[in-house]
């Protein structure tokens, strides 16, 4: 399913026009379970679990995401989301390739050990500051994403 379509179909759920999407999920999304490509190119996917659970299949792995988890999964072009728990309350984010090389175009890429640690361990277990913290940012780029008539929405979202 493309990102577009995606958004369409649910709630709580906003793109931008550059490869960005972020979904708020809640209890009323439970039962939708899904499949997310990422149309020929690398997706990059960021779940962040406030209560509940998920089962998350990406690159060949299932990974269950439990309350204050994080998930960092890179460099695949597919993910499922094959289970979610009756009160789920999570945030997941999705670049896609034209997003995460406009990202870098002008940056240096990510360490050779970060990426070797998020494709061997993608799911961390945070501190309640941290996810606090992290909650706090998620809220904030959903807000941003959601006000379709901010004259500047997609600036904001961009990786200029």
């Amino acid at each position: 399913m493309s990102l577009n379509e995606f958004t369409r179909l649910r709630n709580h759920c906003y793109e931008a026009d550059n490869g960005f999407l972020i979904w708020q999920i809640t209890p009323k999304d439970s039962s939708r379970t899904f499949d997310l490509d990422g149309d020929n190119g690398i997706i990059v996917a960021h779940v962040l679990v406030l209560d509940g659970w998920l089962e998350v299949q990406y690159r060949e792995n299932t990974h269950i995401l439990e309350k204050n988890d994080f998930g960092h999964f890179i460099h695949g072009t597919n993910i499922r989301v094959a289970a979610i728990s009756d009160n789920i309350n999570a945030y997941f984010i999705v670049t896609t390739d034209s997003y995460n090389t406009a990202l870098f175009k002008n940056r240096s890429p990510l360490s050779f050990s970060i990426v070797t640690r998020a494709l061997q361990q993608p799911v961390t277990t945070l501190s309640s500051k941290h996810l606090l913290s992290l909650s706090f940012r998620m809220q904030c780029i959903k807000d941003v994403a959601a006000n379709q008539k901010h004259i500047f929405r997609n600036e904001i979202i961009s990786v200029h």
